[in-house]
């Protein structure tokens, strides 16, 4: 399998323009208003598929989070930050109390000690099995658990500058983040990072810190279960369509070759974020201990190492050399990389729709058939398309779904058509239809 990964000079010439947009369409990270008022629209179903979505989420909307409450939970805040440092007995009380329940458990013949600590944490038996217990994959296992909280309670949470959030990860290694929340408004996401027995700890602090007798809408029932285990195939719906039958503006992102090659559109809401989702990718997975991708298997989505970034990508095909074949959904190009480079993508890396478009060239194919496409034909097809702003029509598709399109030079009133110049200069010839 030929595998070709077109260097990146096409980002490269549009970075000014494009942190232009970002500036524009995006919040700032160092903003406080964004987060004393969070109005970054809920990404629905709409969103996932490609229209009108502006933003992705924020995995690091925890910074400043205390900002996201109104005056009485700060309040609260400020009052429970000053009582955590000057009540030591309080704390050591909460630790009686908490073990009590756990002997409780224990000594009760119709439970055992991991039953009762499933209802102090309010999640289902089934929850609490697939994450906690160490039959699943051991309590030393990476894994990320994540369960809803009330955007007024974010700052509770995180804490006065972050302290109950440190105090999380000081004493059980797990790393706490706030994200948006995909469909409510009105609610965040929090994802715990940690191996099995450290978030077992984590939920217990948070759960003493939020007793459900005065929280009940703070449930901690996991949302989600992202382990070694677990498949995350590529879905159609977050994948960016080209618009059929009429013409688009296009930028080439990736050639394999003259007729085969990847196209991103820079004039759709989404692209903005494509730069902010590249820049929380790499800050995330450039830590060490991201959670590893085993059990790999073709449609996974996951997120590998290159050109000194992080990207998304899906597994198009696994090798018994421990390599696979990979697809770069936002940039295009196919790579071929070991398997133990592969990393777990995160549950909010998923909501920008993917936007590299898989596209052939309409009713042209190479001269020689055997031969294939020629480096000169190659050459040529990047010379008129690389680095610039391209009209791109959608007019019918591959027997692989693949879209066929018609691709246009725009050069003031001469427009240059891609497709017939390639035959033009005996590189290509016309054919009927290459669609089923």
């Amino acid at each position: 399998m030929a595998m070709a990964l077109y260097p990146r000079m096409i980002i490269d010439s549009m970075d000014q323009r494009h942190d232009q947009h970002v500036d524009q369409h995006l919040p700032h990270e160092d903003s406080d208003a964004r987060e004393d008022n969070d109005t970054t629209p809920a990404l629905t179903a709409h969103h996932m598929n490609g229209l009108h979505d502006e933003t992705i989420a924020d995995p690091l909307d925890q910074k400043g989070g205390d900002k996201r409450n109104d005056t009485s939970d700060a309040d609260s805040v400020a009052e429970s930050d000053a009582s955590d440092d000057a009540n030591d007995e309080l704390n050591a009380l909460q630790m009686n109390q908490l073990q009590e329940l756990h002997e409780e458990g224990s000594s009760d013949s119709g439970k055992g000690g991991s039953d009762c600590t499933c209802d102090i944490l309010h999640a289902s038996p089934i929850e609490h099995r697939s994450l906690l217990d160490a039959g699943a994959g051991g309590p030393h296992e990476t894994v990320v658990y994540q369960f809803e909280i009330p955007q007024y309670l974010c700052g509770r949470l995180i804490g006065e500058k972050g302290r109950f959030v440190t105090q999380i990860k000081r004493e059980t290694t797990t790393t706490v983040v706030i994200n948006q929340h995909m469909f409510a408004s009105d609610m965040k996401i929090c994802t715990l990072t940690g191996t099995r027995s450290a978030i077992k700890e984590a939920l217990i602090l948070i759960r003493m810190r939020f007793p459900l007798h005065a929280y009940a809408d703070v449930s901690l029932q996991q949302i989600n279960l992202i382990n070694a285990s677990q498949t995350c195939a590529l879905p159609q719906t977050c994948q960016l369509q080209l618009p059929s039958g009429i013409s688009c503006d296009v930028i080439l992102s990736s050639l394999v070759s003259a007729g085969h090659f990847f196209l991103q559109q820079p004039t759709h809401p989404t692209y903005p974020s494509l730069s902010r989702l590249d820049h929380y990718m790499n800050q995330t997975y450039s830590q060490q201990n991201t959670p590893f991708l085993p059990n790999i298997h073709t449609g996974m989505v996951c997120t590998v190492p290159v050109m000194g970034g992080w990207y998304r990508a899906v597994i198009t095909k696994v090798y018994d050399t421990d390599e696979c074949d990979v697809m770069f959904v936002d940039y295009g190009g196919f790579s071929r990389l070991p398997m133990s480079s592969l990393r777990q993508i995160r549950y909010d890396f998923m909501t920008l729709p993917f936007q590299a478009s898989e596209c052939y060239l309409a009713h042209i194919e190479p001269i020689d058939a055997d031969m294939g496409w020629t480096p000169e034909a190659n050459a040529l097809f990047e010379e008129l398309a690389q680095g610039q702003i391209l009209q791109a029509t959608v007019v019918g598709f591959a027997q692989n779904g693949i879209p066929l399109v018609n691709l246009f030079k725009i050069q003031g009133i001469n427009n240059v058509f891609i497709n017939q110049e390639l035959v033009n200069r005996s590189h290509a010839q016309w054919v009927n239809s290459r669609a089923s």
